[in-house]
């Protein structure tokens, strides 16, 4: 089967966004399936059994059709109200975000476009 679409999709930091992202990917791919799905995602570690519930749902869904990519953690500078930090967690990660989509774009055989 040849894959024609790729979704990226980015989380914020945080099991319900990520999940909720994971469930959309599973849901569109299953409507489709010409579209595979990437979701670029921060497990920051900062909470033991957080971490663990990221690694149970990967390891329960990661397939051919859907990769799942840790992000570098973004610079949050603890002097900064977390609200400030989150408003800039999107600019912060575009680097990390355009080179995770590039390679994704790559890797895969037959060049996917990118489809959102």
């Amino acid at each position: 089967m040849t894959m024609n679409a790729v979704l990226v999709f980015i989380p914020m930091p945080g099991m319900g966004h990520f999940l909720s992202m994971v469930n959309v990917a599973k849901l569109l791919m299953d409507l489709n399936s010409n579209l595979s799905s990437a979701v670029l995602f921060n497990n920051l570690k900062s909470n033991p059994t957080v971490s663990a519930e990221f690694d149970s749902i990967i390891a329960t869904t990661a397939s051919a059709r859907i990769k799942f990519i840790n992000l570098p953690p973004p610079p949050f500078d603890k002097d900064v109200p977390l609200f400030k930090s989150l408003a800039n967690f999107g600019r912060s990660q575009k680097p990390s975000i355009v080179e995770a989509v590039t390679n994704i774009v790559r890797s895969v055989p037959g060049s996917p476009q990118l489809a959102g």
